[in-house]
C-alpha cells in the first residue's frame, strides 16, 4: 500500500536529505514544472513522486520525472531566441535529466536498464516540438550523456547509437555532431568483442553511413561491405566504388583495381598510370553508360588534373606551371597544384617569381595511403629539424 507523505515537507528537504540528488533536482525544477502542467498537475506530480520517493521505487521515479519530457521541452521552446532564459531553462533541464539517468544505476535488474534506456531515448527524440533550435540542441545533449555515461565497454551503446543515428537523419543540421559521437562503434565492436551478429553490423553500419560524410562515409560504407549478406554484397561494392569515385579528394584507388565493372577498372589504371587526356576521352567514352550512372564525370576529370599533377612531377625537382596548363588543358593550373599538395600527391613549393613548382617529395602512385602517411611523418620531421 502507498504510504501518503507530505509533498511540502519532503520538498523542502525536512525528511529527505539535502544532499538527494534526486530530491534537489525535483525541487530546482519545481518551478519549470509547475508552468509546464499547471498548479493542478504539478501538485499531482509532487505528491506522486513523494510516495514513490518514500518507497524508494526507482524505476516508477525515473518513468515519473522521464514523464515530464514534453514538458520541458516546451518551456523551453516558449524562450526561444531569449538567450539568458534558454541558459537558465536549458541548465536546469540538463541536471533534471542527468538526475534522471542516474537513477538507472539505482535499478536492481539489467531488464529495467534496457528497457529505460530505450524509453529515454524515444522519449527525447520524439517529443514535440521538433523545429526549434534549442529544444534539438538540447535534445543532442542529452543522448551524448546516455552515451557518456555508458561505459565504452557496455554493448549497451549500441542501443545509443541507433538512437543518436536516428537523431542525425530526422535533424540533418546535426548530423556531424552526431557522428563525431558514433564515430569509433566498429572500433568498440571490435576491442571490446561485442556479441554483435553480421545481421546487426550490417543494419548498424548503414544507418551511420546516413549520418557520415566524405570519407568518413566511404570507410563506414567499406566496414557495411565487410559483413553484408550475399545478396547484398555487389549492390554495395558498386555503391562504394561510385562514392570514391565521385568524391573529389579521395584518392586511394586500390581497392578499385579489384572492381568486377571492366570500365571502373579501366577509370582506375588510368588513375595509376594513365594522363588526363586518357581520362577525357574515356569520360567521353562512358558518358551515358549504365555502369556508370551516378558518377560525376566532371569530378572524375578535375580528379585526374590533381592526379597528373603527381605523375608530372615523379622524378623531378622543379615542374613548369605553363608545362602543367598546356597539359592539363587549363588557363590557371595554380588551384589544382594547391589541392594536389593538400591531397598529400605532392610535397612542395610555387615559386611564382621563376614560375616553377619545388618539388620536394612525391607520393608513388602505387603505394597505399597508409604508406604514403608513413613517408610524410618522416619528411616532415626532416623539414621541421631544417626549420630549427
Amino acid at each position: 500500500m502507498t504510504t501518503f507523505v507530505d509533498t511540502s515537507v519532503l520538498l523542502t528537504g525536512h525528511e529527505a536529505s539535502d544532499q538527494d540528488p534526486v530530491v534537489v533536482v525535483v525541487r530546482s525544477a519545481h518551478g519549470m514544472l509547475r508552468e509546464g502542467l499547471g498548479e493542478s498537475e504539478s501538485a499531482n506530480f509532487q505528491q506522486e513522486f513523494a510516495n514513490q520517493y518514500s518507497e524508494k521505487n526507482w524505476p516508477k521515479i525515473f518513468d515519473l520525472l522521464l514523464g515530464n519530457t514534453i514538458v520541458i521541452f516546451k518551456r523551453l521552446a516558449v524562450e526561444d531566441g531569449n538567450v539568458e532564459s534558454v541558459a537558465r531553462i536549458s541548465k536546469t533541464a540538463e541536471g533534471y535529466f542527468d538526475v534522471v539517468l542516474s537513477i538507472l544505476s539505482k535499478m536492481e535488474s539489467v531488464e529495467e536498464v534496457v528497457e529505460r534506456i530505450e524509453t529515454f531515448i524515444n522519449s527525447v527524440i520524439d517529443s514535440e516540438p521538433k523545429s526549434v533550435a534549442s529544444v534539438q540542441s538540447l535534445k543532442l545533449r542529452l543522448l551524448k550523456t546516455l552515451l557518456t555515461v555508458l561505459s565504452p565497454r557496455v554493448q549497451l551503446r549500441v542501443t545509443v547509437v541507433h538512437g543518436l543515428c536516428r537523431f542525425g537523419q530526422e535533424n540533418p543540421k546535426f548530423k556531424s555532431a552526431v557522428f563525431a559521437l558514433v564515430k569509433d562503434t566498429s572500433k568498440w565492436i571490435d576491442e571490446f568483442e561485442w556479441e554483435v551478429s553480421n545481421e546487426e553490423k550490417f543494419q548498424l553500419y548503414q544507418e551511420i553511413v546516413a549520418i557520415a560524410e566524405s570519407s568518413q562515409k566511404i570507410e563506414y560504407m567499406r566496414k557495411q561491405l565487410e559483413c553484408a549478406p550475399a545478396a547484398n554484397k555487389a549492390a554495395l561494392a558498386h555503391a562504394v566504388e561510385i562514392e570514391i569515385l565521385n568524391h573529389p579528394g579521395y584518392f586511394d584507388f586500390a581497392s578499385l583495381s579489384n572492381s568486377v565493372d571492366p570500365q571502373i577498372q579501366k577509370c582506375v589504371s588510368i588513375y595509376v598510370s594513365g594522363s588526363y587526356k586518357e581520362m577525357a576521352s574515356f569520360v567521353a567514352s562512358v558518358e551515358g553508360s549504365k555502369n556508370f550512372a551516378g558518377v560525376d564525370l566532371p569530378t572524375v576529370l578535375e580528379k585526374m588534373r590533381i592526379v597528373s599533377i603527381q605523375a608530372m612531377a615523379t622524378g623531378k625537382t622543379r615542374l613548369s606551371i605553363s608545362a602543367i596548363a598546356s597539359e592539363l588543358a587549363v588557363d590557371d593550373p595554380l588551384p589544382i597544384i594547391v589541392k594536389a599538395m593538400q591531397a598529400g600527391l605532392v610535397y612542395g613549393a610555387i615559386n611564382g617569381v621563376e614560375g616553377v613548382v619545388e618539388i620536394h617529395a612525391v607520393k608513388p602512385r602505387s603505394k597505399s595511403v597508409n604508406e604514403w602517411a608513413s613517408v610524410q611523418a618522416k619528411l616532415n620531421k626532416i623539414v621541421q629539424r631544417y626549420h630549427e
